[in-house]
């Protein structure tokens, strides 16, 4: 009997710790992100710990995101570890600079001419979508399937861009409109878009070989696996 009532208390104790846990993580959800069109995307994002919150408890979802927050962002998602080697000069005091180097190693992003990085330059909706191209598995011009017929956007033509916008709306990486925008900076709400439709079509990443039209898939190379 002593058993069983012990066993009952210690039971109740941990009911009520998980109960006390699911309350804590429903109250620092965010409110400015309530009603938001992206607010799933941002949820899943911020219960994965891919995304944070701001110290204010704010997520900010139509605020610009920063180059080194994307990318730390997508070595989350991508569950990268830390690279201590030092890849660019201007990351001594950005607390993400491990995970942009893990990025860096993998060949996912690049510097600029000076070896540096600018973590807190904002990023455009086209670089972002095209790190996450490489991300993918196609990491350079030679291997990108050209998609001469297919237009899915009206303002992507002769953009630096453009076959990788076109590659990320066919694997449903990006939605279907009009315009494209590739040059507007990318906001938070859309990172959290663009990172969890990563995830679900990156599945076993290797290296693209091939996409099908009619039904958006991809031919991947496993022999390329990161």
């Amino acid at each position: 009997m002593l058993k069983l009532k012990k066993h009952i208390i210690i039971t109740g104790i941990i009911l009520s710790l998980i109960f006390s846990i699911n309350i804590f993580i429903e109250a620092v959800e965010p409110d400015d992100i309530n009603h938001h069109d992206a607010e799933g995307y941002i949820s899943r994002m911020i219960n994965n710990n891919i995304m944070e919150i701001y110290e204010d408890g704010t997520f900010r979802p139509d605020e610009p995101i920063t180059r080194g927050e994307f990318s730390v962002a997508l070595a989350g998602q991508m569950n990268l570890s830390g690279v201590n080697t030092s890849y660019f000069n201007d990351l001594s005091d950005f607390a993400g600079k491990r995970y942009i180097n893990a990025l860096k190693e993998q060949e996912i992003i690049e510097g600029y001419v000076d070896n540096s990085f600018k973590p807190e330059q904002t990023i455009t909706r086209a670089e972002a979508i095209s790190i996450l191209i490489k991300a993918v598995g196609v990491k350079n011009q030679e291997e990108i399937i050209r998609l001469s017929e297919y237009q899915p956007y009206n303002d992507i033509e002769n953009h630096w861009a453009e076959n990788e916008i076109k590659i990320a709306n066919y694997i449903n990486l990006t939605t279907d409109n009009s315009f494209f925008n590739p040059d507007q900076k990318a906001t938070r709400a859309e990172a959290a878009r663009y990172l969890y439709y990563f995830q679900a079509v990156r599945g076993d990443s290797g290296y693209i070989t091939d996409i099908y039209p009619h039904s958006k898939k991809m031919s991947v190379n496993l022999d390329n696996i990161f």
